[in-house]
C-alpha cells in the first residue's frame, strides 16, 4: 500500500523501468493541482505514460492518461461565540491514499503494467479499502517497442538421479520457484529457478498419506497468487472401483515446504486451477473407475468442485460440487472431466471432458454450466496409420474425434487452445472413427471451433524427425499438455506431444490461423507446461518413460540464430522426408556432406545425406538412398549400427546381431548375425568383399575365431577404416564383449586382402548396477594414425546418466589377441559436462566433419528429439596423462603354485604412491585395488600375498595354472603384466626388475634368485 504521504518522487521511481526487458518503462508524473474545476480545493495531478525516449522523464508528448487525486475540503468554521470569539476550526479533511499494484498481462494491459487505485481514507486507518476507491487507472508497459520474439531457446534442465517424474508443473508468482507432481513417487517436488540456466532441486513433500489408504497419487498442482501455498490434488489409488475413496486437496506451505492442511474432495481428482485472487480452487473430479474400460460408461459420473480456501486454516476450506450432465458427446451419463482452466477474471471455467469429447463452460459466479460444446472431429488429408517401420504420409488420411486433454485460455480469456490427444481405442464410438485429433484446436467461449490444425502438427513432427512410427496406428504423436503466454507483445501457445517428447511453439496472434513456429525437444513423455511471461520463460515437465523425465526451461530470444537448443547444438530437419533413429554417422569426402543411417527401426536399410546449415544451426536432411542386395531389392532384416565410407566411395556397414550370433547352423550366419556389409557406389552389396558383400564373424578353426555361442545381443556398434588397397583394414566395435570377456569388450580388425581377423581388447568402466548403469560402446571413429575414438556410455537417461564420453586410444597401446593387454583409453570429451549436458540415451553417432567433431543420439525413431552436438576436434588430440611412478614400477616376481604372491619393485629414485592402483588376473571381475596409503620406497619391493594368506595386503582371488597378473593405474592404464600357461613355483625377472621372466626359487620380498 502506498499512501499520499509517500514522497511522490519515490513512487515514480518504483514504477519507472518496471517493464519487461526491451519495452519502454511506465512512468508517473506528479504535480500539485490548484483549486479549480478538477479539484475544488486542490490536490495532485498524476500523469501516466511510457518512457518512449528512455530518458527517465515523462515528457508532455509521452503522457497517455491523467488522473486527479483531490484533497478533502476543510470542515466549515464553527459559529461565532456570544463573546465574539471565533469558533474552533473545523477538522481537516481525510487523507487521500494511492495504492499501486502490479497488473498482469491481460485485457487492461496487454504487456502488463500497474494498477493505480486512489481514494479518500474515510475510516482513517491508513489503508485504502475497496469501498474507499474512487478512481482506478492503469499504467501499462509498452509493447510496440518490444523487440519481436524470434523463437525460444532451451537454456536449462533439471534431472535428478531418481528421475524426477515431473508430470504437472506450476510456477510461483515471481516465477522463481517451481512445484511439480510425481505421481508414482507420491510426492510434490520443488525447484529453484532463480537462475534458469542452473535450476536446483529444493526437495520433495510426500503427499501419499493425505488420503485414507495412504496410497495417494498427486495429479495436479497450482501455487496461490500470493505464493503462500502449493495446492495439490491427490487421488486415492487403492481401489478406485470398489472403495471409491475420496481424494484430497492438500495445502503445502511454500515457506517451509510442509503440509499446512488438507480437505477431502471427490473421487479421482485430475486437475486443479486457482482463481486469480487465490480465494478458490477449481478441481476437475474425473472419477475414472477403470482407465482401461473408459470406452464404456461407468457407474459414477465425474464433476467439478469449487473449494473456497480458508487461508488461515486450509483444512477448514469448504467444497461445493457442480454436477455435470452433458447434452452432447459420448457417454453423457458418465462425464469424465480431465483438465480445467480459468479466464483471467476468475469468473469462467473451461473444463475438458476427454472421453466424452466435450468442453464444459462453467459460470463460477453461479456455479452452473453455461454450455456443453461438442469438440467434434478433425479431418486429416494425409497420415501414417500403420506401425510398419516406415514413415509414409502419402496414404489417405482419416477422421479422428478430438477428445482433448488439456485446454489453455488465451491471456484475454476470449479463446481456448486444446491439445487433442484421444483416450480410447480407435472405433470405440463409431466404426472407422479414430481416437484423438492428433493436433490442436482453438475455440471461442461461445463454443465455436475457429481453427483445427488437421495434419499440420504431425507433418511438422515428420519434418523435425520426431514422428513416432510405432504409434502410427494408435493416436500418433498424442498432443497432451499446453500452455499460453504473451511474449514480446505476441500471444504464443505451446503444445506438448507425449509420444514425440516434443514442444511445438505456436503463434496465436490470429486465433483463426495459428502458425507453428518451432519444434523443440522436451523431456521424455512431456505432460505439462507453464508460461512465465514476466521472465520470458517456458517450463515443461516430463514424466519420463522409466527414465528421462525432468524439467526443461526455455527462454524467449530476439535473435533468430539463438533459437533452438543452445550454442553448439544443431537440430535436424527435412522438407518432408521422414527420418529418425540415427545410429551411425560418416563424412562423405566426395560431397562434403555427412551420411547418416538408422537402425532397424526402419524396415529397409537406407542412408541419408545431411547438409550443414550453420546460419540456422541445423543439419538439413536433403536426400535418401536405399541400400540393396545383389539382386537390386531393398535390403531388409538387418540392424545397421555403424557406417563408414570406403576409399573408393563405397560403404561398409556394421550390422548388429542377436545372442548366439544368429547362427542358422554352426558357423553359418544370417541377417540376425553380426556382419560387415560392403556396398558399391550404386548402393548394392559388393561381391569384391566376402564373395557376396557379406563378412561374418570368424568361426571355427580360422585365426581370430570367436565362439558364436558366447556372443551376446550387444554386438557390432561402430565401424571405421584405415589404409587403402591391400592395406585396407576395417575396425569394428562390439558394444559389449563375449560372455567370456568379463569387463572387457573388443575392437575387431578385419583385413579384406587376406580375409583375416584380429581382436584388440578394451576395458569398460565398471557397471554400476541396474539397466542405467550398464556400460557399453557405440560408434567407432578413425582419428589419425592408429588412433581411434569411441563413445563409451551407460544406459542412463537424464539424471541417471553418469557416463557419456568420447574416448580415444591407440591400437599400439594394446596387443592384438591378448585379453590381458587391452588398449589404454583416455577421455577426450565428457559429454555430460558443459552447457549442454548430453544425457540422452542412446548416443550412437560420431563423425569428424566440417572441421568439427559431431555427436548424435538415436532418438528411438521419434520417441525424442535428435540433437547433433558440435565439439572442437582438437579435443581428440589427447594422450593418457602419465601417472607418477608409472615408468618405475614393475611386476618383479609371481608365484601361482602353493602360496600365491605377487611382488612389485620400484626402480625409481623416489617413493611412489600406489593408492588406487589395480591388480587383476585374466578374469576382469577379479580386481585388487591397492588401499589408500600404499607406497613403495625407492629401490624397495612390495609384497602382495595370496588369497589364503592372513596378511593385510593380499589378493582377493587365487592365481590359476593358465593365468595372468596385470598391474594398472587408477585410470586403467596398463603398467606391466605377466602371463603363463602352466603353474610355476615362481617366475622372476632376471635381471631383477628389467629382464624377462624365468623360473626361479621363490624369494618373496627379497632379491630374485636369478641363475
Amino acid at each position: 500500500m502506498l499512501s499520499r504521504s509517500l514522497p511522490l518522487a519515490a513512487l515514480a521511481a518504483i514504477l519507472a523501468g518496471c517493464a519487461a526487458d526491451g519495452a519502454p518503462g511506465a512512468l508517473l508524473g506528479f504535480t500539485d493541482e490548484p483549486a479549480g474545476s478538477n479539484c475544488p480545493v486542490g490536490g495532485t495531478r498524476i500523469d501516466a505514460g511510457r518512457d518512449d525516449d528512455g530518458d527517465g522523464r515523462l515528457d508532455a508528448d509521452e503522457v497517455d492518461t491523467t488522473t486527479f487525486v483531490c484533497d478533502g475540503g476543510d470542515g466549515a468554521d464553527g459559529t461565532d461565540g456570544t463573546d465574539g470569539t471565533d469558533g474552533t476550526d473545523g477538522t481537516d479533511g481525510d487523507d487521500v491514499l494511492i495504492d499501486v499494484t502490479p497488473e498482469p498481462p491481460g485485457a487492461h494491459c496487454p504487456s502488463g503494467g500497474h494498477r493505480v487505485d486512489t481514494g479518500v481514507d474515510d475510516d482513517g486507518d491508513g489503508v485504502l479499502d475497496p469501498a474507499e476507491i474512487s478512481s482506478t487507472a492503469y499504467v501499462c508497459d509498452g509493447d510496440d517497442g518490444d523487440p519481436a520474439i524470434a523463437g525460444f531457446q532451451l537454456i536449462g534442465r533439471l534431472a535428478l538421479s531418481t528421475g524426477p517424474v515431473a508430470e504437472i508443473v506450476a510456477a510461483s508468482p515471481d516465477g522463481r520457484t517451481l512445484a511439480y507432481t510425481s505421481g508414482d513417487a507420491g510426492d510434490v517436488g520443488f525447484a529453484d529457478v532463480s537462475d534458469p540456466r542452473r535450476p536446483t532441486a529444493l526437495g520433495v513433500v510426500d503427499v501419499a498419506g493425505s488420503v485414507a489408504s495412504g496410497r495417494g497419487e498427486p495429479t495436479s498442482v497450482a501455487i496461490t497468487p500470493d505464493g503462500r501455498y502449493a495446492v495439490v490434488a491427490v487421488k486415492d489409488t487403492a481401489d478406485p472401483i470398489g472403495r471409491a475413496d475420496p481424494g484430497a486437496l492438500v495445502f503445502i506451505a511454500m515457506a517451509t515446504r510442509t503440509i499446512a492442511g488438507a480437505v477431502a474432495i471427490g473421487v479421482g481428482p485430475d486437475s486443479v486451477h486457482l482463481t486469480p485472487d487465490g480465494t478458490r480452487a477449481v478441481v476437475a473430479i474425473e472419477d475414472e473407475e477403470d482407465p482401461d474400460g473408459n470406452a464404456v460408461a461407468q457407474a459414477r459420473p465425474g464433476s467439478v468442485q469449487v473449494v473456497t480456501i480458508n487461508a488461515a486454516n486450509p483444512s477448514a476450506s469448504t467444497v461445493v460440487t457442480i454436477a455435470l450432465a452433458p447434452t452432447v458427446g459420448n457417454q453423457p451419463t458418465d462425464p469424465q472431466p480431465e483438465y480445467v482452466d480459468l479466464t483471467p477474471d476468475g469468473q469462467t471455467a473451461v473444463v475438458t471432458l476427454q472421453e466424452n469429447n466435450v468442453l464444459a463452460i462453467i459460470d463460477l459466479t453461479t456455479a452452473t454450466v453455461v454450455r456443453y460444446v461438442d469438440a467434434g472431429t478433425s479431418r486429416h488429408g494425409r497420415a501414417d496409420l500403420a506401425n510398419d517401420r516406415a514413415i509414409d504420409f502419402t496414404a489417405t488420411g482419416f477422421v479422428g474425434q478430438l477428445q482433448p486433454d488439456a485446454a489453455c485460455l488465451f491471456a484475454d480469456g476470449s479463446h481456448v487452445l486444446t491439445a487433442n490427444e484421444g483416450d480410447v481405442a480407435n472405433g470405440a464410438f463409431a466404426a472407422g472413427l479414430y481416437s484423438g485429433g492428433r493436433g490442436f484446436s482453438v475455440f471461442n467461449l461461445a463454443g465455436d471451433r475457429v481453427y483445427d490444425s488437421g495434419d499440420a502438427l504431425e507433418w511438422a513432427a515428420v519434418r523435425a524427425g520426431v514422428y513416432p512410427d510405432r504409434r502410427s496406428a494408435n493416436r500418433g504423436i498424442e498432443p497432451e499438455g499446453c500452455a499460453v503466454g504473451q511474449f514480446g507483445g505476441t500471444e504464443y501457445g505451446f503444445v506438448l506431444a507425449e509420444r514425440s517428447s516434443a514442444l511445438f511453439v505456436l503463434d496465436l496472434s490470429t486465433p483463426t490461423a495459428p502458425a507453428i513456429r518451432q519444434v523443440l525437444g522436451a523431456p521424455m513423455r512431456p505432460e505439462s507446461a507453464v508460461a512465465i511471461s514476466a521472465r520470458g520463460l517456458v517450463v515443461v515437465g516430463g514424466e519420463g518413460d522409466v527414465t528421462g523425465g525432468g524439467l526443461w526451461i526455455y527462454q524467449a530470444v530476439t535473435d533468430p540464430s539463438e533459437a533452438g537448443h543452445g550454442p553448439g547444438v544443431y537440430d535436424l530437419a527435412s522438407d518432408g522426408l521422414g527420418f529418425g533413429a540415427i545410429g551411425a554417422l560418416a563424412p562423405d569426402p566426395a560431397t562434403g556432406l555427412v551420411l547418416a543411417m538408422p537402425d532397424n527401426a526402419y524396415g529397409a536399410a537406407r542412408v541419408w545425406s545431411l547438409w550443414f546449415d550453420h546460419g540456422a544451426r541445423r543439419l538439413q536432411v536433403i536426400g535418401e538412398r536405399l541400400l540393396r542386395d545383389a539382386a537390386g531389392q531393398p535390403l531388409t532384416g538387418y540392424d545397421p549400427e555403424g557406417l563408414a565410407v570406403l576409399p573408393d566411395g563405397g560403404l561398409v556397414v556394421a550390422s548388429e546381431g542377436v545372442a548366439g550370433n544368429g547362427a542358422a547352423a554352426p558357423c553359418v550366419g544370417s541377417a540376425q548375425s553380426n556382419r560387415l556389409l560392403f556396398f558399391d557406389l550404386a548402393g548394392r552389396l559388393d561381391p569384391r568383399f566376402g564373395g557376396d558383400g557379406i563378412v561374418d564373424l570368424p568361426c571355427g578353426a580360422v585365426a581370430g575365431a570367436v565362439d558364436w555361442t558366447a556372443v551376446t545381443g550387444d554386438g557390432f556398434e561402430g565401424v571405421a577404416t584405415l589404409g587403402a588397397g591391400v592395406g585396407l583394414r576395417i575396425y569394428v566395435a562390439l558394444q559389449r564383449g563375449l560372455t567370456t570377456d568379463g569387463r572387457r569388450t573388443r575392437i575387431g580388425e578385419y583385413t579384406p586382402a587376406t580375409d583375416t581377423w584380429r581382436w584388440f581388447f578394451y576395458t569398460l568402466d565398471p557397471d554400476r548396477g541396474g539397466a542405467a548403469g550398464v556400460q557399453s560402446l557405440s560408434e567407432l571413429l578413425a582419428v589419425g594414425g592408429d588412433r581411434l575414438a569411441v563413445i563409451e556410455r551407460d544406459g542412463g537417461w537424464a539424471g541417471e546418466a553418469a557416463t557419456k564420453a568420447v574416448m580415444v586410444f591407440r591400437l599400439a597401446s594394446g596387443t592384438a589377441d591378448v585379453p590381458t593387454d587391452p588398449v589404454d583409453k583416455v577421455r577426450a570429451v565428457d559429454l555430460l559436462a558443459g552447457r549442454f549436458r548430453f544425457d540422452q540415451e542412446r548416443l550412437e553417432g560420431l563423425a569428424l566433419a566440417d572441421g568439427a567433431l559431431w555427436v548424435v543420439n538415436d532418438n528411438g525413431n521419434g520417441a525424442a528429439a535428435t540433437f547433433a552436438v558440435r565439439h572442437d576436434r582438437a579435443a581428440l588430440e589427447v594422450e593418457p596423462a602419465p601417472v607418477p611412478g608409472q615408468s618405475a614400477i614393475r611386476v618383479n616376481e609371481v608365484n601361482s603354485s602353493g602360496a600365491d604372491f605377487v611382488e612389485l619393485i620400484n626402480l625409481g629414485a623416489t617413493a611412489v604412491d600406489l593408492s588406487g592402483w589395480k591388480l587383476t588376473d585374466n578374469d576382469p571381475t577379479h580386481v585388487l585395488v591397492l588401499p589408500p596409503g600404499t607406497t613403495i620406497a625407492a629401490g624397495a619391493r612390495l609384497l602382495i600375498e595370496g588369497d589364503t594368506s592372513a596378511a593385510a595386503l593380499r589378493l582377493p582371488y587365487g592365481l590359476g595354472s593358465a593365468d595372468s597378473i596385470v598391474l594398472s593405474t587408477p585410470t586403467d592404464v596398463r603398467v606391466d603384466h605377466h602371463t603363463w600357461t602352466t603353474h610355476v613355483a615362481s617366475a622372476s625377472r632376471c635381471p631383477e626388475g628389467s629382464g624377462a621372466f624365468v623360473a626361479t626359487p621363490p624369494t618373496p620380498g627379497a632379491t630374485n634368485a636369478c641363475p
